[in-house]
């Protein structure tokens, strides 16, 4: 527990009699159902996390908010203020812990003691067993709080059969230290709780023979084998007719016990033998053996002669047959077992809740979400069946689930490995084998003497036993496995089977749990281009699984692999928590505690990130795929495995000898699973391979047309059951990266590849091409849906075009994708693939192929930012080339004719770019005109021109919203924010920028940088209202979408912007390092990246802000030289006047208050509007109206403010106020 949690007090939380929630004894409130609801569901975790979408399930079970994490944040901070601790619910591994221990939970402390009782019942520890079980149920002070049956249901449904089971056990441990009295009051109180029990049955049997009661103990068994056969039709089980049939035959006398009821062997009670009789009793309940496989019932180790000495007595079960095993434990308290020879034999004997699970040799990592829904399904079920493909980690998982529960089978927890069976008729032998009752040849020869049905023998076997079977590797049985699974679980109560299958057995009561990958690590962390890989995070610019694409091709068309980019230290804090985040992804975890096992000193830190991050994603995650890649390092660096993955199945090809062949390599464990499928889920399978981004039925019909379509939805489904597939969310289906590779290689192998793949690409393109108009219509949403889904194929079908030179083909898709790309700033996509597309030979229609070349040279503007690839010269003859071939064409299409008018504008052909938005605003098309206004709107505000901003502004909201588009109305909030601003409605403002979050959020989100921006004006916002906590949450919000994006650039401006905030607040230490740091990323600057002259401007404003609240003219002149300099080349009104407001702040250190007013009147001029505001606008204006007077500052606010924008750019100059003079003339 943290210092600050410690000073808080401890926290406890009782489920038993209602919920609970306590600190130091003081009860608190916990107020609505959800809120309790978390605090139990985290309470029940008992300091674990709980994953973020297991506590979204727990808590909406029925109707999932619309935005569930920021619901489940929003929950988690009322408990926090609850608490009274804002450290009391931890953020950690996805999810959420509350910071209890294991004995602050009420149930969890009874679940551990009872558990030690149990076992300490188990191992003949008597007293022991009695403390502890007493503990364990004096913390049950009435029923579990209901809110536990709400969010975990299967875990209510467990502790109540703790609940009785730990009141059973302390009854056993009176019964075994003789106190009968206690024993049988509170078997008796069970019983009238669940009168169809067998275990309370059989106990109270027990105590009441023990008593010489035998005449009540037959009365008893009569009521309740009346009450089973009336309410269930059936008999009571083995253990109960064991102990009738006995009583009958008058074995069953005083101070005799009899068998468990189910299988576990008790120690008989003496009543007042010998010494010797005694210490005989008491070594039986350690050691008794069942009967041997030729059926001799003895006695136990530790038996004597009742009549001699009254002690304990191992009673067994006469055999059936010279063959048969009578299976029975020794009453003398042995372990249980199943049943294993006792003669001396081959076979060892086992203990009592035994198990032939292996001990594992390596860890369990990056499954405990899993593990834990295994926990409540097997607490909950009878049958669960783990999921997944070939080299999910099936086995391992199963595996730990059980090893964790082999304390609560009296029977033990036995593991039945079918890899190696290959007949239906093997299993039931196969069954036995494992759990160690007998060998196979002495199963089968009893088959063949008694004439039963294999089924029989079994049930025989387990029907009175409790215990768990991990049936592993099922999928080449599932027939057989189902049948017989079922009768078991019919017939054998205490029965319960965890199955491991590549497809559901598919029986009633099954319950699922589907395993996918390990978790992943983000695409890349900042700073860190993987080989292969792009900024957007595309391996190789969408390449195909063959590796078709240009080799080490990042999307804006530049070689990636090898590059390094120089940091600001702000975007290195940035990698640091990418690395960390990266780190404690699952599959990461998984690869680097492997790596270091075969290359000692390995760590994933920032030189090795990114191809580690690669590796795993590559690789889907996939456990086994991951143990054969990290098992490569012994003789392959690092970077060469990553760009071995090309070819994974020939380079994975390493793995345990003591594997089965199908699971040594990964071609091998495909392979077994596209073995098993029918023809036409083979050629399915195969087919829809080539499309990485998921699949429809509609696209698999597309690929796959030798195939009927009214069979695919059924054989999609039935690769799902198979593992193939996985069922998204949304409906589709996805294929694993390393399945698609396998399927891909089957297909070049046929020849077939190309041919798919075309087909591919020509339904993508008219996917696309369909739902591209609806993104600028009320359809929005549905055609994002379809189109980010389609996404990743959309790409594959581009690289397809381009490999294949279908120069038209290509552009036109390209094109399709363009708004797609501009609603999201999908720049570096839009640039590469344009590109890519123009750069093939062939005929094109002049129209699309400078409409194109407009959209890659816009796109390439903001591309270039992160990879500058040609110089702004080199940039702007390029877009004066362009402009003259787009000013040939009258009118240019819709959507890229709006874009088309920002490239005239960048090439400085105002005058072409305003004749053009004024066509498309008084054009039919409301949506277009609409963009256009808001375009000319964003001119305008660049340029200073308030009124027009104003007028477009109005005109573009209308226009977006007649048409139905969110994002048309998110992207122009921002500027009737703006304007509001000025207008000094700071609530107003505020209000529109919250809109137009809150309408990005509806589909999805706004382009980064405009994100961004809107959360750094929220900042400023909150500080104008004097709100400077809200401002740093808005700011640290900026912070993180910079830095999770791999935006050094705008790191840089945040520091900057930060740092003016920060000089708001009066933290000049704090500004002085983000101003530092700022200046540290620009060109000439130690680590220099950012050369732009916006961020020069900006950056060199601050550091004189900064300068003269410390009262230094000289280096605030300094700054504000740059910063005008920068500014001149921008063009750019409010970058200008920022700089000018500063002059103004010089102007009044040196006592020039009236051409600090004059200054503050040209700001607004070049702004266009006055900003009364703004923190510093404010402060100069009270410190001149102060010492000019009200008409003094006015007059000379106003000769600034009528001055034309030139004249006040001139007059921004702030070398013009000669600082080291005026500095010389004060000293």
């Amino acid at each position: 527990m943290s210092e600050r949690g410690e000073r808080a007090g401890r926290l406890r939380v009782e489920l038993f009699g209602g919920l609970r929630v306590c600190r130091d004894e003081a009860d608190l409130a916990v107020p609505g159902a959800r809120l309790r609801g978390l605090v139990v569901r985290l309470a029940l975790a008992a300091g674990r996390p709980v994953g973020a979408g297991t506590l979204v399930d727990s808590l909406w079970p029925r109707e999932r908010p619309a935005d569930p994490a920021n619901a489940l944040q929003s929950l988690v901070s009322r408990l926090r203020r609850v608490l009274g601790d804002a450290e009391a619910v931890a953020q950690d591994e996805g999810g959420y812990r509350l910071r209890v221990g294991d004995d602050d939970v009420d149930v969890v402390r009874f679940e551990r003691l009872a558990g030690q009782g149990r076992q300490r019942l188990r191992a003949g520890d008597a007293v022991g067993a009695a403390e502890l079980l007493g503990a364990a149920v004096a913390l049950v002070r009435g029923g579990i709080a209901a809110e536990v049956g709400v969010v975990a249901a299967a875990v209510g449904l467990r502790l109540e059969r703790s609940v009785g089971a730990a009141f059973a056990d302390v009854a056993e441990s009176d019964l075994l230290l003789g106190r009968f009295d206690a024993a049988e009051g509170r078997l008796v109180r069970l019983l009238a709780e669940h009168p169809l029990d067998e275990r309370v049955t059989a106990l109270l049997m027990d105590t009441l023979a023990a008593q010489g009661r035998q005449a009540d103990a037959l009365a008893l068994y009569e009521r309740v084998r009346e009450e089973v056969a009336e309410r269930l039709g059936a008999d009571p089980g083995a253990a109960l007719r064991e102990r009738h049939l006995r009583l009958l035959r008058g074995e069953y006398g005083d101070g005799t016990r009899t068998t468990g009821p189910v299988g576990a062997g008790r120690a008989g009670v003496g009543r007042g033998g010998s010494a010797e009789a005694e210490a005989a009793g008491q070594a039986g309940r350690g050691g008794g053996v069942s009967a041997g496989p030729r059926g001799a019932g003895e006695a136990g180790a530790g038996s004597a002669d009742p009549v001699a000495g009254g002690g304990a007595r191992g009673v067994g079960r006469a055999g059936g047959g010279a063959g048969r095993d009578a299976a029975v434990d020794g009453a003398a308290g042995r372990a249980g077992g199943l049943g294993v020879p006792g003669d001396g034999g081959p076979e060892e004997e086992r203990e009592q809740g035994g198990s032939n699970l292996p001990e594992p040799l390596t860890s369990f990592i990056g499954r405990e979400a899993d593990l834990a829904r295994l926990d409540d399904l097997l607490a909950a079920g009878r049958l669960v069946t783990v999921l997944g493909p070939g080299g999910a980690g099936k086995t391992r998982l199963a595996t730990q689930a059980a090893r964790r529960r082999r304390g609560e089978f009296r029977d033990g927890v036995w593991l039945i490995d079918l890899a190696s069976v290959t007949a239906s008729g093997e299993l039931p032998a196969a069954v036995l084998t494992a759990t160690g009752l007998r060998a196979a040849a002495i199963f089968e020869g009893g088959l063949r003497l008694e004439g039963r049905g294999d089924v029989d023998v079994l049930v025989d076997q387990f029907a009175g036993r409790e215990c768990l079977f991990v049936v592993d590797n099922c999928e080449h049985l599932i027939d057989a496995v189902a049948h017989l699974t079922t009768a078991l679980l019919v017939r054998c109560p205490g029965l319960r089977i965890l199955a491991t299958s590549r497809e559901p057995l598919a029986v009633d009561g099954e319950a699922l749990v589907p395993l996918g990958p390990l978790g992943l690590p983000e695409q890349t962390p900042p700073g860190h281009a993987a080989a292969g890989q792009s900024p957007s995070g595309h391996a190789a610019a969408g390449q195909s699984p063959s590796g078709h694409a240009a080799a080490g091709q990042s999307p804006s068309g530049h070689a990636a692999a090898g590059r390094s980019v120089p940091q600001p230290p702000a975007a290195v804090e940035g990698m640091d928590g990418a690395v960390e985040r990266a780190r404690r992804a699952p599959a990461v975890r998984l690869f680097a505690e492997r790596a270091a096992a075969v290359l000692p000193g390995f760590a994933v830190d920032r030189s090795t990130v990114a191809d580690v991050v690669q590796i795993v994603r590559r690789l889907d995650g996939l456990p086994l795929a991951l143990e054969l890649a990290a098992a490569r390092l012994r003789t392959l660096g690092l970077r060469e495995l990553a760009d071995g993955l090309d070819d994974r199945f020939r380079l994975l090809t390493t793995g345990s000898r003591t594997a089965l062949p199908r699971h040594r390599t990964l071609r091998a464990v495909i392979a077994w699973s596209w073995e098993l499928l029918a023809e036409d889920e083979r050629i399915l399978a195969e087919r829809v391979s080539v499309l990485p981004g998921g699949v429809t039925a509609g696209s698999a019909a597309a690929v796959c047309p030798q195939v009927r379509a009214a069979l695919i939805p059924d054989l999609l489904a039935a690769l799902v059951d198979k593992s193939l597939l996985q069922r998204a969310p949304d409906g589709r289906y996805r294929m694993l990266e390393t399945l698609r590779e396998y399927g891909i290689d089957r297909l070049a192998q046929q020849h077939a590849l190309v041919a798919t793949r075309g087909l591919a690409a020509r339904h993508l393109a008219g996917v696309v091409a369909e739902h591209d108009p609806r993104l600028r219509t009320a359809e929005q949403l549905d055609a994002l849906r379809v189109l980010r889904a389609e996404y990743d194929n959309a790409l594959a079908a581009l690289r397809h075009l381009c490999d294949e030179r279908d120069a038209d083909g290509a552009t036109r898709l390209a094109l399709s994708l363009v708004w797609y790309w501009q609603m999201f700033g999908r720049h570096a996509d839009a640039a590469f693939w344009l590109h890519e597309a123009l750069s093939l030979p062939g005929e094109r229609d002049p129209l699309v192929t400078d409409t194109a070349e407009a959209v890659l040279a816009l796109n390439r503007v903001s591309a270039d930012r992160v990879m500058v690839t040609e110089t702004a010269q080199q940039r702007q003859d390029r877009l004066r080339s362009l402009a003259v071939r787009l000013n040939r064409h009258a009118e240019l299409p819709g959507m890229v004719g709006a874009l088309s008018t920002v490239v005239l504008f960048m090439a400085q052909e105002e005058a072409a770019a305003q004749e053009r938005m004024a066509q498309l605003v008084s054009g039919p098309d409301q949506w277009v005109a609409a963009l256009a206004r808001l375009f000319r709107a964003q001119v305008a505000e660049n340029n200073g021109d308030v009124a027009q901003v104003r007028v477009d502004v109005t005109d573009a909201l209308a226009g977006f919203r007649a048409a139905g588009d969110r994002w048309g109305q998110a992207t122009t909030l921002p500027l009737r924010a703006l304007l509001r601003q000025y207008e000094g409605d700071l609530d107003g403002a505020l209000a529109d920028l919250t809109l137009a979050k809150a309408l990005a959020g509806e589909f999805g989100s706004l382009d980064l940088g405009d994100e961004i921006f809107i959360d750094l004006r929220r900042a400023d916002l909150h500080m104008r209202r004097g709100e400077p906590q809200e401002a740093l949450i808005a700011v640290q919000a900026a912070r993180l979408r910079a830095a999770r994006a791999m935006t050094p650039e705008m790191m840089l401006l945040i520091d900057a912007l930060e740092a003016g905030t920060m000089v708001g607040m009066g933290d000049f230490a704090r500004a002085e390092e983000l101003v530092a740091r700022a200046e540290g990323g620009l060109s000439g600057g130690p680590g220099g990246f950012f050369d732009g002259d916006h961020g020069t401007a900006i950056v060199q404003t601050v550091r004189a802000s900064l300068a003269l609240h410390h009262g230094d003219p000289v280096r605030a002149e300094k700054a504000l030289i740059a910063a005008y300099a920068a500014a001149q080349q921008t063009r750019d009104m409010p970058i200008l006047s920022m700089v000018a407001v500063g002059a103004a702040g010089l102007a009044d250190l040196l006592g020039r208050h009236r051409e600090a007013a004059q200054l503050l009147g040209a700001a607004a001029r070049l702004r266009g509007s006055h900003d009364p505001t703004e923190l510093q606008v404010a402060e100069l204006t009270r410190r001149c109206r102060a010492a000019l007077g009200e008409d003094g500052f006015s007059e000379a606010y106003a000769v600034g403010w009528t001055m034309d924008p030139h004249t006040a750019l001139a007059r921004a100059d702030p070398g013009q106020l000669r600082a080291l003079e005026g500095q010389a003339r004060l000293l």
